[in-house]
């Protein structure tokens, strides 16, 4: 009965410890300059990690709760109960592997088309300066013919 009563309320913990650590995160970004997509995109991941995270102090409470119960059939919908937050908890946190995987490969995908103009932009600036280098040497040259004869 102790160890049981112990693990919810240390998932109680981890629960307000979580919640705690996104509302920081999300206060944070809020501060920083951003594109509006990166902005919404935060706000969403903010939402679904608060709701799992509250799900997770959720399962703390009814692991402490089921303690108390008796009743076999009692038991038995308190459990199943139990079983669909957590459930839920690993749906939630699938979800949000998933969303955060697809936004930061999109994230990539632009900066890499981003890097590559920029690249572009270099080798034009490089290749103009050889250019105007080379032309600078030929006028030297012509000169340095014209004052021998």
């Amino acid at each position: 009965m102790l160890p049981q009563v112990l693990f919810g309320i240390g998932l109680v913990g981890l629960s307000l410890f979580l919640l705690r650590m996104h509302r920081g995160e999300r206060e944070r970004q809020r501060l920083e300059p951003g594109d509006r997509r990166a902005k919404n995109e935060a706000a969403a991941r903010f939402r679904r990690r608060t709701l799992s995270s509250a799900l997770i102090g959720v399962a703390g409470m009814l692991v402490v709760g089921g303690v108390l119960i008796r009743h076999p059939v009692a038991m038995a919908i308190y459990w199943s109960i139990a079983m669909i937050v957590v459930v839920l908890i690993i749906v939630l946190g699938t979800l949000d592997f998933l969303r955060s995987r697809r936004y930061l490969h999109d994230l990539r995908v632009q900066h890499l088309a981003e890097r590559a103009a920029l690249e572009a932009e270099v080798a034009a600036h490089m290749k103009r300066r050889a250019d105007a280098s080379a032309a600078e040497t030929d006028d030297e040259q012509d000169d340095e013919e014209r004052d021998l004869t």
